[in-house]
């Protein structure tokens, strides 16, 4: 795979993922891109409605390892700030967080949209 750069996937697991899974890693980065914004959907509405911290946990916890897994590390990094909040009940700056995550997901839109439609 001749991967190009990309501003939020990291080219390294890009690759690796190519080199497992060949042209199928389209259905991942698909499957991703769908399940992707319900999670976020749901992790606003949880922060939102100021739900358990323990269940904004779970889904920043869920969200950070999707993008981890196709190499969306600032995204993951975001909802590791986001776990770790909820982790400490610590959720008064949340809001902000989740805006960050929402704002950065937007902006991977292209790349990923990018990502599907190369192979």
């Amino acid at each position: 795979m001749n991967t190009k750069h990309y501003e939020y996937f990291d080219a390294t697991v890009m690759d690796t993922l190519y080199m497992i899974m060949g042209d199928d890693m389209v259905s991942l980065f698909s499957v991703y891109a769908k399940d992707s914004k319900l999670r976020l959907k749901d992790l606003e509405t949880m922060v939102g409605q100021a739900a358990d911290p323990q269940a904004i946990r779970l889904a920043a916890h869920s969200l950070k390892g999707s993008s981890a897994n196709v190499g969306a590390k600032p995204l993951a990094d975001l909802c590791l700030r986001l776990e770790n909040m909820a982790r400490e009940e610590s959720l008064a700056a949340a809001q902000s967080v989740v805006s960050d995550i929402k704002s950065l997901y937007y902006k991977m839109q292209v790349e990923l949209e990018q990502i599907i439609t190369a192979h």
